[in-house]
Parts: C-alpha cells; structure tokens; sequence
C-alpha cells in the first residue's frame, strides 16, 4: 500500500496506491465472522452445491507499508478469499460503505462481489485439522 512499487517484491504482493482505510475494512470484516451463506464471494459453482462456511477470523491490519488480510475458515468456496479482498480494498479507498459490503454478501449472488484480487500475495499459512493425521497402513 504505497504509491512506488518496490521492485523485490514484483510478484508477491499486490500493488494498491493511496492509503487504504483500515477500520472501515475491519467493520466491513466483521460481518463475514460466523456461519454464512457465501455465494456473493464464490465464483459461479454448479447447482446445489453449497456455499456455507464458517469463518472464524477476518482481519486487516497494516504493518509498515503492507495490508495484511488474515481470514480464518472451516474451508473456502472457489476465488472466496480473492473476492473477500477485491471489496475489502473497494472499501478501504471508500468507494464502498461497510453496510453496502454486507448487502452484497446478504444477497448470495454467486460472483456478486468484485473486483476479484489477483493471486499475487496470497498465501495458505496453516492448515489445521481436526485430528493428527497418521501415515495409514495400506496393505
């Protein structure tokens, strides 16, 4: 989130110039914490395959000259997270109230949200299961 690109992370991040409103983000992430219905965020699926998630955690936080967009889930729908962030940035510059960010998501329309973000810096940190998994005898 500067208005020069740094030429070592070409690739790795996505490059959004003028300051992005950090708290309006985290209001408008708050309504996605909980059991939802997220079409809005999916993209096109095939007929009656389901789009509730749980999400646990959802969470934009600056560090230096870097957005971070920590979200947490029982699982992810196709382009979920991408979407999440397009609107969340379309938020942070003000073009969309957090309100409207939840009408969006309300109205379960597959593919309603956008911009979808590039996969430029997203990153699967962890991946926790309910139980250890174990190497199973096959024999």
């Amino acid at each position: 989130n500067r208005h020069s690109r740094h030429p070592l992370r070409k690739g790795f991040y996505w490059q959004l110039p003028g300051l992005l409103d950090i708290d309006a983000m985290n209001e408008a992430a708050a309504c996605l914490i909980g059991v939802h219905d997220f079409a809005a965020f999916a993209t096109r699926t095939e007929p009656q395959a389901c789009t509730t998630r749980r999400l646990d955690a959802a969470l934009a936080m600056r560090k230096d000259d870097l957005i971070i967009f920590m979200v947490e889930a029982n699982a992810f729908l196709p382009h979920q997270v991408r979407n999440m962030t397009g609107l969340l940035t379309r938020v942070g510059r003000g073009q969309v109230t957090p309100a409207e960010f939840k009408g969006i998501m309300k109205t379960c329309i597959p593919g309603l949200a956008q911009p979808t973000a590039p996969p430029d810096g997203l990153v699967l940190y962890r991946v926790n299961y309910a139980r250890e998994l174990k190497e199973e005898n096959l024999e």
